[in-house]
């Protein structure tokens, strides 16, 4: 590292370069010219593969120590394996760099590195590879494996040329301050040496009479290695003849990387390329290369803030934050929604977003988060005007209802669809009044129509009866009988006016009633149903109603001039209008 940063790393990067040439001169072609020609000066490794955290689990990480270990034995000294090396850890509290890393007692390399990984949000291939560069720990056994390669692990706090900081030693350190400083790095990338989008001089060892080359530093994560160890290597050691100025450092980190893990750029190309192309500002670094065989011959790639789906339709779309997160809920391409077939498109209302896809849409709100809206729900929610309609957002995925019914809940109501009333909407005050029969499983069934204003009030309709809403009265149901009775007098409009209950039953023989703003229907088994109203009803509920001496109405009222008479079981009641007199006549 350079001056400004090279308190953090060890003499050990000069050590390696000299053991690096000693080994080239006894091991000619050591480096191949081939592994020279893919080294990357400016790109040494993308963004993408650099952070991330996410490559490797726990043991992910012991299955690759135990595979590079597999004949490694300790040393006579009892100086374990990386694979084997097990130590406490201690807990280091978050930082701005960090999240908390909560410290356990005889943990695993391959948890600490994993661990260390995903608090930092660096690749743990990336830990594993500065490991192998720094002190060849992967691979070491026997009397290579000493105190000194766990103490200064990473090479951390080891400047060139001057003692290491004992601050920093111990494999724990070691791996958490080196995850720690690369995230510096990026943090605070124009407070070092090397810097992302700058050409520069970058030297070609620590001697500086070798000089440096001129490089073009592409991104950050490259910009981080040349801050960690400041030499690129020279044009010997890329042509395959490396010399007394050749550095190994970077070579070799992309070297063993490479042949470990892969490629350290994830490449875009094709239909997912050019629109990456198009949104490298929005999308931020590849975080997989490409990954085909998805339904339907699809293909997807991931980035740092989305991933973009190519169907075979040659059409490439971008899916990110709470739209991607709702659509793997619907079980991504292979679900209900299908592929994406549009871009996200902010709303106007609350900032909201909504995204089409072959199967129907997903919406984003913050009142909602993310839901899936499609079928006929979705057509007539359109005919309403979307969020801008009284509805507003969806606050719930469609969920299944009895009789391959569907519901779907709304900032302001509810969504209902049936085979037998189609796609319907309800106002929250009716949903609760029909949610209180017992929703599309009680007497009214399901909803035959939307909510429609009529005089003084509304009304909705259902299979088995409609709920009528006036201010006074509230909303009530009328079904049956009773609303055969009702309809046929004219309904609100009719003598009878609008309900102000809903229908009683459990009366004597099997009966029901349900009051009116000018009277009462009743409903029995043997006539059916009945209205009284007026002086006739204020007698007959004198006497003890149906249960009294006259029983339930037999026959609608009668009317004569100004007396109006109506028969009940036991007699009859008859009330003279002019004088305001009535009577009762029993059998």
């Amino acid at each position: 590292m350079s001056t400004a940063s090279t308190s953090r790393r060890a003499p050990a990067a000069f050590v390696l370069v000299l053991l690096a040439a000693l080994l080239a001169q006894l091991l000619p072609g050591v480096q191949a010219p081939a592994e020279a020609a893919a080294f990357r000066p400016g790109m040494i490794m993308s963004d993408g593969v650099f952070n991330n955290s996410a490559s490797m689990s726990a043991n992910d990480v012991q299955t690759f120590l135990n595979q590079k270990g597999a004949s490694c034995v300790a040393s006579a000294a009892g100086i374990p394996c990386l694979k084997d090396f097990r130590q406490s850890t201690p807990t280091r509290a978050a930082t701005p760099r960090c999240a908390t890393y909560s410290g356990a007692a005889n943990e695993s390399a391959a948890t600490i590195i994993q661990r260390i990984g995903t608090a930092c949000g660096i690749n743990p291939q990336v830990l594993l590879v500065l490991l192998q560069k720094e002190q060849s720990l992967v691979t070491a056994s026997g009397a290579a494996l000493t105190p000194r390669k766990y103490q200064i692990a990473t090479g951390f706090g080891c400047p060139d040329g001057a003692p290491c900081d004992d601050t920093y030693y111990g494999f724990f350190n070691q791996v958490y301050n080196a995850a720690s400083q690369f995230r510096r790095y990026a943090q605070n990338p124009y407070g070092y040496a090397h810097v992302a989008g700058r050409t520069q001089a970058v030297r070609l060892h620590p001697n500086a009479a070798c000089g440096s080359a001129t490089v073009y530093i592409e991104n950050q994560a490259t910009a981080s290695l040349y801050n960690y160890t400041p030499y690129t290597p020279n044009g010997a050691l890329l042509a395959g003849r490396p010399d007394g100025c050749s550095s190994y450092g970077n070579f070799n980190f992309a070297k063993f990387f490479t042949d470990w893990f892969g490629s350290t750029q994830y490449e875009t190309f094709g239909g997912i390329g050019a629109l990456y192309a198009a949104n490298k500002a929005l999308l931020g670094s590849p975080t997989s290369n490409e990954v085909p065989g998805l339904v339907r011959g699809g293909a997807l790639q991931r980035f740092t803030n989305g991933t973009i789906y190519w169907t075979p339709a040659a059409r490439a779309f971008i899916v990110r934050g709470g739209i991607a997160t709702g659509w793997g809920l619907t079980g991504w391409e292979g679900g209900v929604l299908g592929y994406p077939a549009s871009a996200e498109k902010t709303l106007t209302r609350l900032k909201g977003s909504v995204q089409t896809f072959e199967g129907g849409y997903m919406y984003w709100s913050p009142v909602g988060g993310a839901q899936p809206v499609r079928g006929a729900i979705a057509s007539r929610w359109a005919a309403l005007g979307w969020e801008s309609s009284w509805l507003g957002y969806p606050v719930t995925a469609q969920r299944g209802l009895r009789d391959g019914g569907l519901v779907q809940s709304f900032e302001a109501g509810h969504m209902y669809w049936s085979r037998v009333g189609g796609a319907q909407t309800l106002s929250i005050p009716f949903a609760t009044r029909w949610a209180s029969l017992g929703w599309e499983s009680g007497p009214l069934g399901y909803p035959i129509t939307s909510e429609r204003a009529i005089s003084r009030g509304a009304v909705q309709s259902f299979e088995g009866g409609s709920l009528y809403k006036t201010p006074a009265n509230g909303i009530q149901p009328v079904r049956g009988g009773i609303m055969t009775w009702w309809a046929a007098r004219g309904w609100e409009a009719g003598s009878f006016g609008y309900p102000t209950t809903g229908e009683r039953t459990g009366l004597r023989a099997g009966g029901a009633v349900q009051n009116f703003e000018r009277g009462a229907v009743y409903w029995t088994p043997m006539y059916g149903a009945k209205g009284v109203n007026g002086a006739i009803l204020t007698a007959w509920g004198a006497g003890g109603w149906e249960n009294g001496r006259l029983g339930y109405a037999t026959s609608e009222p009668t009317v004569s001039g100004t007396t109006t008479t109506q028969a009940f079981e036991g007699g009859r009641i008859t009330h003279d209008g002019r004088t305001g007199k009535t009577n009762i006549t029993y059998r």
